[in-house]
């Protein structure tokens, strides 16, 4: 047993929280006390904590930096007797609905998106195959990014459900869509590129997006590459204007065939 020294009742020892610092190893106060001075002082704190943001983030930084093995020790013994709580808690992650501020930047080049209407703290996509909204779930969503920085030719794209799943014409067809004939001159020279590519340097306003130089020879540059994924190849957001000089320095450092986001900003930068 140990006296609460906030509310001076004994407690069973499960009742307080470890403290290092302390003779026995135990806060001083209780779980109970602990909860209602955070509930009283949540707004002071938070105060607080926006006040001092930068100094905390300072403080912590060299916390870590100078606790680097108490800290990587701590974590890979946590792990080892947390095993399967850990587990559980990834499940539920898996499962829970994807946040918009963590995943929107990485899709919204290929996905339409938006904020869920009832609570705009989570993401909404739309099913590939009947366009309804909704809420894909945070494995989902991983998967998808994985699919759209990968070779494999796999998309894991968004469905509502198992029945538009596999009523969708393209679900399954591994790398590319039914009937698609590899093409790729073919494919440059049709109606359909031409337009993209002018509603690309109309987005860009005709400006290469690296160098600045408005006009001149341009080119539209494919951000996920033309050959490893066609159905992005004639959507506006999966494109963006080079100069010829600066097309052929991104591909003289990236090559091509294999291109995605991450080159990009990297090239922007």
């Amino acid at each position: 047993m140990k006296q609460c020294t906030k509310c001076k009742e004994f407690k069973s020892k499960k009742e307080f929280c470890k403290n290092k610092k302390t003779k026995d190893g135990l806060h001083p106060w209780c779980k109970e006390c602990k909860k209602q001075y955070y509930e009283e002082n949540k707004e002071q704190k938070k105060q607080y904590y926006e006040e001092n943001k930068e100094s905390i983030a300072k403080r912590m930084r060299q916390y870590r930096k100078e606790n680097k093995e108490t800290l990587a020790e701590y974590m890979r013994q946590y792990r080892k007797e947390n095993k399967e709580d850990i587990a559980e808690q990834m499940k539920q992650y898996h499962k829970s609905k994807a946040l918009f501020n963590t995943y929107a930047h990485q899709i919204n080049c290929v996905e339409d998106i938006r904020y869920d209407p009832e609570d705009s703290k989570y993401l909404q996509v739309v099913c590939t195959k009947c366009k309804e909204w909704i809420n894909p779930t945070n494995l989902e969503v991983r998967r998808r990014i994985t699919a759209l920085n990968s070779t494999n030719g796999s998309e894991n794209r968004f469905y509502c459900s198992d029945e538009c799943k596999k009523d969708c014409d393209i679900y399954g067809r591994i790398k590319y869509p039914k009937d698609f004939v590899e093409k790729n001159d073919i494919y440059r020279n049709t109606s359909e590129y031409r337009k993209w590519r002018a509603e690309v340097y109309d987005k860009d306003k005709y400006t290469c997006r690296k160098c600045n130089n408005v006009g001149g020879n341009l080119e539209a540059h494919h951000i996920f590459s033309y050959s490893n994924n066609p159905n992005l190849r004639f959507v506006v957001s999966n494109g963006i204007t080079f100069c010829i000089r600066c097309h052929t320095r991104f591909h003289s450092i990236f090559g091509k065939g294999n291109n995605n986001r991450e080159q990009l900003e990297k090239f922007l930068d």
